[in-house]
């Protein structure tokens, strides 16, 4: 006797079976560089009747560009050249070496950048990452850090800032709002221990006041952690009041 048995499944088209307020979007990379133009394409549900849409750009400054999006046949499209420069917006910059600005003082366009596209009835949220050596296929980093200069004087103040990709606490409902940032000498000591709050756009800014005597000659190392994800940059000290081993003579 022949044995036989039976199962069923279904098929559907979110965008084409009448579920209303659906959309799906993305971009042709995950990471750019310099010059390079980041298209966008997406479409919406067969029953979104919004014809009109806001496209939202935070960058990794923290500066905001809105851009209005048409849809065409439940369709649209986006596209924007990376500039080699980020001009718009204003920074505070302190002089107080004990404060710490809220705003990056350096604007540059490298890091994470937030998409966010949003009507009465429909919004969606996306990232891409500009990188100074991108790769071909390159994933996008949910963390990136930086500092304001390669390479520091001992009585300097750094400035280490980035972005990350938020992800949302499952208990409170809310992102997790903080990054851990660690520096360590080319000796394996650690020389700073922070945490940096991170904004609502995901960006997050610390200042390190140096003091002569702990921040000696050599390459540092910064850490930043955000839940499981890790990134590491580094940065030069050059302590110009390094004394002589030796024995003092007369």
């Amino acid at each position: 006797s022949n044995l036989v048995t039976s199962t069923t499944f279904s098929v559907y088209d979110p965008l084409g079976s009448g579920l209303q307020n659906t959309i799906t979007t993305s971009t042709d990379k995950k990471v750019y560089g310099v010059g390079d133009t980041v298209q966008l394409n997406g479409k919406l549900s067969a029953l979104t009747a919004v014809n009109s849409y806001t496209l939202t750009l935070t960058k990794p400054s923290g500066s905001i560009i809105t851009f209005p999006l048409q849809v065409n046949n439940g369709q649209f499209s986006w596209t924007w050249v990376i500039p080699n420069k980020d001009t718009t917006g204003s920074a505070l910059i302190s002089t107080d070496r004990s404060s710490s600005s809220i705003v990056d003082p350096t604007r540059t366009v490298f890091g994470i950048y937030r998409i966010k596209i949003n009507s009465d009835q429909v919004n969606s949220e996306l990232f891409f990452q500009v990188s100074t050596t991108p790769q071909p296929n390159q994933d996008l980093s949910p963390i990136a850090v930086q500092s304001d200069k390669a390479e520091y004087l001992s009585t300097d103040v750094a400035r280490i800032w980035g972005q990350v990709i938020p992800v949302q606490n499952s208990a409170s409902k809310e992102a997790n709002a903080v990054v851990q940032v660690l520096i360590y000498s080319d000796n394996g000591q650690q020389v700073y221990r922070g945490n940096a709050n991170v904004n609502q756009g995901g960006q997050y800014y610390v200042t390190i006041p140096f003091h002569t005597g702990i921040w000696k000659t050599g390459t540092y190392k910064i850490y930043a952690e955000y839940l499981t994800n890790k990134v590491i940059s580094t940065f030069k000290v050059t302590d110009p009041f390094t004394t002589s081993s030796g024995k003092l003579q007369l």
